[in-house]
C-alpha cells in the first residue's frame, strides 16, 4: 500500500506555492478550480456554491463567497489536536502541509500529511472534519467495518487533492461530535482524477470564452448578487420564453401551496393516530421522532434590561422524519 512521496518541485505540469500567506492564497484561488470548488463544478451545488456562481467569481462579477465563519475558525483551532490523534492512533508521523498547489487548470490546499517510512501510509494525505453529530448522522455513511464514508461533495474533494498532488490516498479524519474519531482510507482513483481535471479544463475554457454554465435553484441567491441595480426606466417586451417561464413560475406558486396544504394533513392524521408516542419506527427506514422539546424562560442579559428576557419560547412538538441510508 505504501508508495514514494512523489517529487512535488515546479515543473510544466505542476506548480507549487510554499505557505502563501493569506491575500496571496486568495487570489491563487482565482486562477483555478479549488478542490472544494469541484463539487459545484462538476454539477452537485453545495453551501451556496454553484457551478454559475463560481464562473461569476472566476470572471470578477461576484466576490468570492469564502469567509473564515466562527464554525470555521474553531474547526481550524482543533485541528492540530486531531492530528496528533491520527499520529497515534496510525502510529505515524504526521505533518503539516501548508503548500498550496496547481496542476493544470486545478487548485488544493491540504491539510496535513503522513512522512513516515515506517508505515504503510508514508506519502498520504490527511484531510480532517470537526463533524457535528447530527450532521454525521443524516449526511454521512458507514462501511462495513464502520469506516466513515464522506458525503459526495468531500469525496470529490479528496480526490480532487489527490490528482493534484499525485499521492496514494487520502486518510479521512472525522472527529464526530468533539470525542469520536473515525478514520477512513480513500484511495487515490486516477480515473475519476483525469476525469475531474476535464471538468475543470472545460470549466476554465468555458471562463475565458464567456460562456456561463445555466443557473440552478441554489442561483436563485446568487444571480441577484451579480445583478444589483435595476433601471427604473427601463422596461422590456417579453420574449414567448420568458412568458413561459414566468407562466410556469406562477403556476408553481399554486402548486407550492397545494403541496404545503397536503403535507399539513398528512403531519395532523399523523399526530392523531400516534398521539402521545413520540418515536414510530416504519419501514423502509423511515423514523419519526415525534417528542417535545421542552420551552425555555430565558435569560436576562443586562443591568439595563432587568426584569426582561431574551430566548424565550414555549415548548413544541418536534415532527422530524427521517430515513436510514442503506449500508454500503
Amino acid at each position: 500500500m505504501s508508495a514514494p512521496i512523489p517529487n512535488n518541485s515546479p515543473g510544466p505540469d505542476l506548480r507549487v506555492y510554499k505557505a502563501p500567506k493569506r491575500e496571496r492564497w486568495l487570489q491563487l484561488r482565482k486562477e483555478c478550480v479549488t478542490s472544494t470548488e469541484m463539487a459545484p463544478v462538476a454539477g452537485i451545488p453545495k453551501y451556496g456554491n454553484t457551478s454559475w456562481s463560481i464562473y461569476q467569481e472566476k470572471r470578477g462579477d461576484l466576490e468570492d463567497t469564502f469567509d473564515p465563519n466562527e464554525r470555521s475558525e474553531v474547526g481550524s483551532i482543533i485541528e492540530h489536536g486531531i492530528a496528533k490523534l491520527v499520529s497515534q492512533r496510525l502510529g505515524a508521523r504526521v505533518i503539516r502541509l501548508r503548500d498550496f498547489m496547481v496542476r493544470g487548470h486545478v487548485g488544493a490546499s491540504f491539510d496535513y500529511h503522513i512522512q513516515d517510512p515506517q508505515s504503510e501510509y508514508d506519502g498520504w494525505l490527511v484531510e480532517i472534519k470537526n463533524v457535528d453529530y447530527m450532521i454525521y448522522r443524516d449526511q454521512w455513511s458507514e462501511d462495513i467495518h464502520k469506516r466513515p464514508i464522506a458525503p459526495d461533495h468531500i469525496g470529490i474533494q479528496n480526490q480532487t487533492q489527490l490528482e493534484v498532488a499525485r499521492r496514494p490516498g487520502v486518510i479521512l479524519a472525522a472527529l464526530v461530535g468533539g470525542n469520536d474519531l473515525k478514520l477512513g482510507f480513500v484511495a487515490r482513483d486516477a480515473e475519476m482524477g483525469a476525469a475531474l481535471s476535464k471538468i475543470a479544463t472545460d470549466f476554465w475554457r468555458r471562463v475565458e470564452d464567456g460562456d456561463a454554465p445555466p443557473v440552478v435553484a441554489e442561483d436563485a441567491a446568487n444571480v441577484p448578487l451579480v445583478y444589483k441595480y435595476a433601471d427604473p426606466d427601463n422596461t422590456m417586451e417579453a420574449s414567448d420564453q420568458l412568458t413561459e417561464d414566468l407562466r410556469e413560475y406562477k403556476q408553481l406558486g399554486g402548486e407550492i401551496e397545494e403541496l404545503k396544504a397536503r403535507r399539513n394533513t398528512l403531519k395532523a392524521r399523523v399526530l392523531e393516530e400516534i398521539r402521545d408516542v413520540s418515536k414510530v419506527f416504519a419501514g423502509d427506514g423511515l423514523t419519526l421522532d415525534a417528542g417535545v422539546t421542552a420551552g425555555s424562560t430565558g435569560k436576562e442579559i443586562t443591568e439595563d434590561m432587568v426584569g426582561q428576557t431574551i430566548g424565550a419560547r414555549k415548548s413544541f412538538r418536534r415532527f422530524t422524519v427521517r430515513q436510514k441510508k442503506a449500508v454500503k
